[in-house]
């Protein structure tokens, strides 16, 4: 039954869309429900196994005390609200989810059908969804969030099907999104190439090569990143205890960020520094003791590596702030954590 509706859910959230509803308060409905039919599920499921709980208890509890700290704000409230949802998505799944390899292949599906409509959209047929600025994207509205979907979940379309996985390389390139690209050309050179003096040398050759091709898209990226970002650390400094309140930055970026006139921002090109911003320099303690458990549990699996760009991500791009990949990000984390244990229950005597 549990493993039934997971599978169900990612498949289905990533392209659930709507007629008359934005889509992020569509999207954050989705998430709700999910999060009610996953415990549902549960209900008429067994565990399957005891998981670390304390590593996903300190964001709980980091995010509870700048709740406090930003006197219970409601905004800050309402995202606290949808952190505990997450929580409690990834506690139900590492610890009710059956067969997690079973489900690896349903986020290849929900991959495709954003692709049939993305290749729609190119030739100007797109019945479904219609980005406001005229950008194919698929159902999930955009270039770079198809993009971030694709490139958080290669690793697993990776393993179940590697011309699939090509096909997502190409939409990278496609979209000028190179991450996707980087992303499976390293999972194909790890997996079929034999890393001895020579080959690391043509690899070395081809980067390089590709860095001179690419540098000034690169340059350009990071220019635009670090106009906002700059005033985001500046902020970060002026508020380094309590922050400006976990998600509060669309409701207060207008204020120090310049835009043209009639936008408005909703992110700044990194979950990461969005989060410091919000929860202040604790967030960033936190993030170094995820590293290190990360570190310390790491073994070269499917799921570490999902982990791995998941935090290249958040670094980088903002897939926390993209509402449809919500469930996606909460699976991969406990499959994660399901490989973590499998990974301990092995080292028992």
């Amino acid at each position: 039954m549990f493993d039934f509706i997971l599978k169900m859910l990612l498949v289905l959230t990533p392209i659930a869309y709507t007629r008359g509803i934005p889509l992020d308060k569509f999207d954050l409905v989705i998430f709700y429900l999910s999060a009610i039919s996953l415990f549902v599920a549960s209900l008429w499921s067994k565990p399957q196994r005891e998981i670390p709980k304390q590593f996903i208890s300190w964001i709980l509890i980091l995010c509870g005390v700048n709740l406090v700290l930003n006197q219970f704000n409601p905004i800050v409230l309402s995202a606290y609200i949808n952190l505990f949802f997450g929580v409690i998505i990834v506690y139900l799944i590492a610890t009710y989810c059956e067969r997690p390899y079973s489900c690896f292949k349903y986020m290849m599906f929900a991959g495709l059908i954003n692709l049939v409509v993305f290749f729609f959209q190119r030739v100007g047929f797109s019945p479904i969804i219609v980005n406001p600025l005229g950008e194919p994207g698929g159902i999930l509205g955009n270039g770079p969030r198809l993009c971030l979907y694709l490139a958080m979940t290669i690793p697993f379309v990776m393993k179940e099907n590697v011309l699939i996985a090509i096909g997502y390389m190409g939409i990278g390139i496609l979209c000028g999104e190179y991450v996707v690209t980087a992303v499976g050309a390293a999972l194909l050179i790890r997996k079929y190439i034999n890393l001895n003096k020579i080959t690391i040398s043509v690899i070395t050759v081809v980067l390089i090569s590709a860095i001179f091709l690419l540098h000034s898209h690169i340059l350009q990226s990071f220019r635009i990143r670090w106009a906002v970002w700059q005033p985001m650390i500046e902020q970060i400094f002026s508020h380094p205890l309590a922050g400006l309140g976990v998600g509060s930055l669309p409701y207060v970026a207008d204020q120090f960020l310049k835009v043209n006139k009639g936008e408005h921002v909703s992110h700044c090109l990194s979950s990461l520094i969005a989060f410091i911003f919000g929860a202040g320099l604790l967030a960033l303690v936190w993030f170094g003791y995820s590293i290190d458990y990360f570190r310390r549990n790491f073994k070269y699996t499917t799921e570490s590596i999902a982990i791995i760009v998941l935090i290249f991500l958040s670094i980088f791009e903002y897939p926390f702030e993209v509402i449809k990949v919500w469930i996606t990000m909460c699976a991969i984390t406990a499959f994660w954590i399901i490989s973590i244990e499998k990974k301990e229950k092995n080292l028992c005597p």
